[in-house]
């Protein structure tokens, strides 16, 4: 039986006094799904270790942490009159830090996890995560208005392990997106490191000059569009779908499929291969970036798995959605430590299942360039006229992203492979060994991780990792997929 206990951490000086107060989010910010992200990282303790000791150092660093995102204290509403969605900080409002004990019957012990490259399959978000910010509480629905009720913006969860300890943070998409994740928890290993060895806070703090406003995403002026003009520029931006109300619930009849998710490793040898394959022909002054190279070999693999099963005609469409960070790309460039949603996701162009599957030799480059042109279009330009379009809408509320989250032929990416994490992300008793998203049940998605290579005991030929689910009979064809083989294999098998 776990032991599980709460503390609640609050920002440093943080008033117990006073009026609420509303954050608001950017334009962008909207047009992301409610859900809660989940992010973990795994580390090794020594069997000695002092807990206590540890426990207190997290909670001074999350203070200071807080101090700098006080956001994340919040709640979510509504804001009716606005028709935008807020964050309402109340006077001595804090974040519920879980505390848990696991015994090796709920979580493997670190050794096991470490043997098997940290499966996701045993590590459920439940076991990890707040109970509120997981299973039925996933799909955080803001209040119903600023004075109701609303779910908390941010939950986080200390696990230790027989030989270990796990971090877990949860966030909705709307208040910060994947590299936010990576900049807070940069903050927080920056202050609790500092806790433990007394180094000097002041040292540590950045100016609030470094962490933008939400405001650098949102449109100065709201614009007056017509339908018209408004469908004219949303056609640009195909993946964001702006609707008048929510969105009908699924047939009665309706089951989700059941979903298996296991982590792929490409290693570096084989991606060399791959990049290079991917590289044929290229016009001057072009290149294709490993990234380009993955989801080439990726979008494959996905149609093919799914193609006994779908059935698809030859000339059915199929194209990538994956994310891409706009931080680097906004004039002027947006801080590294600004947590709000700063990602794009567009779309390549449509390709037929019989291009798609066409001979290897020939069709990964055609795939890689049209990956690189999808990412090549994410520029000042764009972003501005995402703004607009999201700023445009009468009614924030309840935009949604427009995918084929079910059964679809799309190749479904999400980017968290340049984090540096492994790199920054020690909170005083060393770097993670791992970084993960819990067990995700995404049908037809796949996150690529940040590389392993010079972390703890990783091979000479550690290259990079995915996380791929599919429905389990398309999973199955994956698993006997010759082709995907020749540069992937699969990890955390046996168990």
């Amino acid at each position: 039986m776990a032991n599980r206990r709460e503390i609640r951490v609050g920002p440093v000086g943080d008033a117990i006094e006073g009026k609420d107060e509303i954050f608001q989010l950017s334009d962008l910010d909207h047009l992301m799904p409610k859900l809660y992200v989940h992010m973990i990282e795994i580390f090794e303790l020594p069997e000695d270790t002092d807990k206590t000791s540890i426990i207190n150092n997290l909670v001074t660093g999350l203070e200071r942490t807080l101090s700098d995102y006080p956001i994340l204290t919040g709640t979510l509403h509504f804001d009716n009159e606005a028709r935008r969605i807020v964050v309402k900080k109340q006077p001595g409002s804090s974040v519920a830090l879980h505390i848990k004990e696991a015994g090796d019957e709920d979580i493997p012990p670190f050794s096991m996890l470490d043997e098997h490259d940290f499966p996701v399959h045993l590590l459920d978000a439940p076991k990890v995560l707040p109970p509120l910010f997981v299973a039925e509480h996933w799909n955080p629905i803001p209040g119903n208005d600023i004075s109701s009720e609303g779910p908390a913006v941010a939950g986080a969860q200390v696990t230790f392990i027989r030989g270990g300890v796990i971090l877990g943070l949860a966030i909705p998409h709307q208040v910060c997106d994947g590299p936010g994740f990576e900049a807070l928890l940069t903050v927080w290993a920056r202050y609790a490191a500092a806790a433990t060895t007394g180094a000097d806070y002041s040292k540590l703090a950045d100016t609030g000059s470094q962490i933008n406003s939400r405001s650098i995403l949102t449109a100065k002026t709201k614009p007056t569009l017509s339908p018209e003009e408004l469908q004219k520029l949303g056609d640009k931006f195909p993946t964001m779908k702006l609707r008048d109300g929510p969105s009908a619930p699924p047939p009665a009849d309706f089951k989700m499929p059941v979903v298996k998710t296991r982590i792929w490793h490409f290693p570096q040898s084989k991606l060399l291969k791959l990049k290079s394959q991917c590289s044929a022909k290229l016009e001057p002054g072009t290149w294709i970036s490993t990234y380009d190279a993955i989801l080439a070999m990726m979008w494959r693999a996905t149609v093919r798995a799914k193609s006994p099963l779908l059935k698809p005609n030859p000339d059915a469409p199929s194209k990538t959605i994956h994310a891409v960070n706009g931080r680097s790309r906004a004039v002027p460039p947006i801080s590294d430590r600004y947590i709000g949603t700063a990602i794009t996701l567009p779309q390549s162009k449509n390709l037929t299942v019989a291009e798609v599957l066409g001979d290897l030799e020939t069709t990964l480059p055609i795939l890689a360039r049209t990956v690189r042109a999808s990412t090549s279009s994410i520029t000042p330009e764009y972003l501005d006229g995402l703004v607009r379009f999201a700023a445009g809408s009468h009614d924030l509320r309840w935009a949604e992203l427009d995918m084929n989250w079910i059964l679809g032929l799309d190749c479904m990416a999400f980017d968290w492979h340049t984090m540096k994490s492994y790199q920054d992300h020690d909170f005083g008793f060393g770097g993670p060994a791992a970084l993960r998203w819990p067990h995700p049940g995404f049908e037809g998605f796949f996150f690529v991780l940040p590389t392993r290579a010079n972390v703890r005991n990783a091979g000479k030929d550690e290259g990079i990792e995915v996380c791929f689910g599919l429905e389990e009979n398309c999973y199955a064809e994956l698993e006997k997929d010759e082709e995907f083989a020749m540069y992937a294999e699969q990890r955390g098998l046996g168990i």
